[in-house]
Order: C-alpha cells, then structure tokens, then sequence
C-alpha cells in the first residue's frame, strides 16, 4: 500500500493524478476490448465463451433481485461488473451486522446467500481479475488496490467459513 501513496505522493497537483489514473483505467478496463488487458466482467472469466453479457451476468443479477437489490439507473454498466459485485458483497455484509440485531434468521439467511455468491460466483473469477490487474497495471496505485481488493475477498470468504 505504500507504494500507491508514494505514486499518489510524486504528482504536481490532483489535475495530474487523476488523468494519469483515468488514462491507466481505460487502457487496463476499457479502451481495448476484448484484448483489454483485464476486463471487469465475471462473465469473461466464467462462461466457456468468454465474452461480456454471459450466463454469469443473468445468474448474479438474480442474486441481487433475491435480496431485493436491482442495478441503480444510475450505474451504466453491467451486473457483473467487478465494482457491482463488491458493492453487492458489501450490501450483505452489512446488512447481516443489522441482522444480528434482528435475530438469527434474518443474518443466516443473508449469510447464506453471501457465501453462496463467493463461493458460486466472486471467488471463482475475481482472483484472476485481481491477479491480472495487479501484473498488467503501470500504476502502483491499482497495484495496490487489486492487492487490497483481493485481500478482502479472501478474507471475507474465510470469516464466513469460519462463521458456519
């Protein structure tokens, strides 16, 4: 982590950072599809086709709508798109803290679809984004962030192991 905040430290003014990160961000993410050097779409690594809008996308937005959550109009991007995912693994998250004030039903079943969704879903792909980011990115600050990220997820995975 300190890498990022030498990075973020060795620029003139905010202007800078942020195009050199926006800059980084289409040419990891966006600017080359397919050949992107790490899309952020499940479906890209779980389905056999590899492509974006696959199965994976349908099956994660039921996952959501099972909860009560849909994609905000506000979002223009996928349901499988790694920063819905996370949102969505932190949305469980704490709501099964609420829960725990509730009782025991309400956290067991959203700690059941949570490790559902890792252990089905965000574990299965999101190491391999993470990964990737982490050895094609030029910028230390997502270095960085694909190492926490992935950090957490992990971490996360095993809270609920330990928990059942």
């Amino acid at each position: 982590m300190a890498g990022a905040a030498n990075w973020l430290e060795g620029w003139p003014d905010q202007e800078t950072v942020l195009l050199e990160l926006e800059k980084e961000y289409t040419r990891l993410f966006v600017n080359a599809y397919p050949k992107a050097a790490a899309l952020p779409y499940s479906s890209v690594y779980l389905d056999k086709e590899c492509l974006v809008w696959g199965r994976s996308t349908a099956e994660v937005a039921r996952l959501y709508e099972s909860v009560g959550l849909s994609i905000n109009e506000d979002f223009h991007d996928l349901p499988d798109h790694i920063a819905a995912e996370l949102e969505f693994a932190s949305h469980l998250i704490t709501e099964q803290l609420k829960g725990d004030q509730d009782g025991p039903p309400a956290t067991q079943h959203l700690s059941s679809i949570e490790k559902r969704f890792l252990s089905e879903h965000l574990c299965r792909w999101a190491p391999l984004f993470f990964n990737r980011v982490a050895e094609q990115s030029v910028v230390s600050f997502y270095q960085a962030m694909a190492e926490l990220a992935h950090r957490f997820v992990k971490w996360e995975a095993q809270r609920l192991r330990d928990r059942q």
